[in-house]
């Protein structure tokens, strides 16, 4: 099954986001996520060589980038390097496929560039939905 790039800010604290990635999973997704926020209390070893390393390694072997949108990312700088990241490959190869999904108030802005978001599939934030359209991209 596809490899999944999940783009979070604590998204492991969000309900609907933890839907989501378990059903993920459930489909047979090959899941691989940010680091912890240190503010969630987990020490993330990962944040040592995160830029240098982590990230375009983990860019690299995505086929499907996720940027998951929850009322705690407000304005997360990693967040928006790991887009970016997403975004200049997809530029350079066609991949990873680029989707965003909402877990906040629709009326929010979010706070990426609008080159990204329009290069985006625009995932529904019902997860079983969401996951439905993911599921036709590796059909």
């Amino acid at each position: 099954m596809s490899k999944v790039f999940i783009s979070w800010y604590d998204g492991q604290n969000h309900v609907l986001a933890n839907e989501f990635f378990g059903l993920l999973q459930k489909h047979g997704f090959d899941i691989e996520y940010s680091p912890h926020s240190p503010h969630s209390g987990i020490n993330d070893e990962r944040w040592n060589n995160w830029y240098e390393e982590g990230l375009p390694k983990a860019i690299n072997r995505a086929e499907i980038f996720i940027a998951v949108v929850t009322p705690s990312c407000d304005g997360s700088t990693w967040m928006t390097i790991e887009y970016e990241a997403a975004y200049k490959k997809f530029l350079k190869d066609a991949s990873p496929a680029l989707c965003l999904i909402r877990f906040d108030l629709a009326e929010h802005q979010v706070k990426y560039q609008d080159f990204y978001l329009s290069s985006s599939v625009h995932l529904s934030s019902i997860p079983e939905e969401a996951v439905q359209t993911l599921l036709t991209f590796s059909s």
